[in-house]
């Protein structure tokens, strides 16, 4: 990507776009700015199309997204928090996303968080820490459902461990108030499969790990190839993976529950286009098929849209807050659901029949008119 205002000036107008007027005005110009190309359809290309198509490039190949095509809301709001910065799913500091200027990614920023990322690329931090130091950036994609957290104060991380799931703990051995190997011992109490990698200074705390089974050991200082490899062998990655927060019961009513709790949805169209996407099977649903199912033949088309478009962030923002990022697989105008990221009954039944822990009695999602269909189906396959 040539320069086209993609310099310093224009990242720190970026940064401070939300508190100055001036940078404000600045980033606007340089992003309307024409860059001397076409796109295809014969429009002069602006940097603001150009920013979008590389961010796309760089970033989007797993959302469906065509060579050339520039990023989306949709697009941006997908991997924006999966986009990182050295070691995977250690140093919170090499995490991407800038959460203080971009809480919230929508239709009013999503162009000016891609051009943020693309700018720094080219002339921010990240670059300069490129050539001063001599590292090569990683950026790719970290497990979406991940978060991590950093405690200074030992008493702290187990305060947060009481009240929160925790699947891997790196502990220094050598801490005030509880030492690491003190802490790893309460962190196994709270939770019996958490992996424990501890960090030390010497070989001194080999016993104790070993006899609280912990996951790992590295000796200090920890290189990244040292915690890729604790993180890629983790004692207990199988039950991680079989343990899933979300399930979808279909037989009788459809209701979505996580950690064992229904989901509260701001509207009821919300929770019924989950429930179609469930029915799916994990098909991609375009937005015609939902409207066409949510809505079959009433109303304005135009406000259906407008309306489906609330549905939408609802569906987002609901998820995000419960953590459920990568549930709902989104491309261009359609949606579908993770079916091997979630448990449900009917997945379970068809795949299983007799040996499914479930049982089909003749009633599914009995709430929406359009699972009739589903549920001839299901009643064939009962009578087998």
């Amino acid at each position: 990507m040539d320069n086209n205002g993609i310099d310093r000036a224009f990242y720190e107008a970026i940064l401070k776009f939300e508190s100055d007027e001036k940078s404000r005005e600045y980033y606007y110009s340089v992003m309307d700015s024409k860059t001397g190309k076409k796109n295809k359809d014969g429009r002069e290309e602006t940097v603001r199309d150009r920013v979008l198509k590389v961010y796309g490039l760089l970033f989007c190949e797993d959302t469906g997204l065509g060579m050339g095509m520039p990023a989306g809301v949709d697009e941006v709001y997908d991997t924006a928090d999966r986009l990182y910065i050295g070691s995977v799913g250690y140093d919170r500091e090499h995490w991407y996303r800038m959460k203080h200027h971009f809480p919230v990614i929508d239709d009013d920023n999503y162009d000016r968080f891609a051009a943020l990322v693309i700018a720094d690329l080219h002339s921010g931090y990240l670059h300069e820490a490129a050539e001063k130091e001599g590292k090569m950036l990683v950026v790719g994609e970290a497990d979406p459902d991940s978060e991590i957290l950093e405690f200074e104060d030992p008493l702290q991380a187990l305060a947060y461990a009481r009240e929160n799931s925790v699947d891997a703990a790196f502990l220094d051995t050598d801490m005030q108030n509880l030492s690491g190997v003190e802490l790893g011992q309460y962190l196994k109490e709270l939770n019996p499969f958490i992996n424990l990698i501890f960090l030390s200074e010497d070989e001194g705390c080999c016993f104790d790990a070993l006899d609280m089974h912990a996951s790992g050991y590295i000796i200090k200082p920890p290189e990244d190839e040292n915690i890729k490899r604790e993180l890629s062998e983790l004692r207990y990655p199988e039950f991680q993976k079989e343990h899933k927060r979300v399930f979808a019961q279909t037989f009788g009513n459809f209701e979505l529950f996580v950690d064992g709790s229904p989901v509260d949805f701001k509207y009821r169209r919300t929770k019924e286009i989950v429930a179609l996407l469930v029915n799916n099977r994990g098909a991609q649903t375009t937005n015609g098929e939902i409207m066409a199912s949510l809505w079959e033949d009433e109303g304005d088309p135009e406000k259906k849209v407008s309306y489906l478009s609330n549905l939408r962030q609802d569906l987002q923002n609901t998820f995000k807050d419960l953590k459920l990022d990568g549930i709902i697989i989104k491309q261009r105008g359609s949606m579908a659901i993770a079916k091997d990221r979630i448990e449900c009954d009917l997945y379970d039944y068809l795949e299983k029949r007799c040996r499914s822990k479930y049982t089909y009695t003749g009633e599914y999602m009995k709430q929406y008119a359009w699972s009739e269909y589903s549920m001839a189906e299901l009643d064939e396959i009962s009578f087998e």
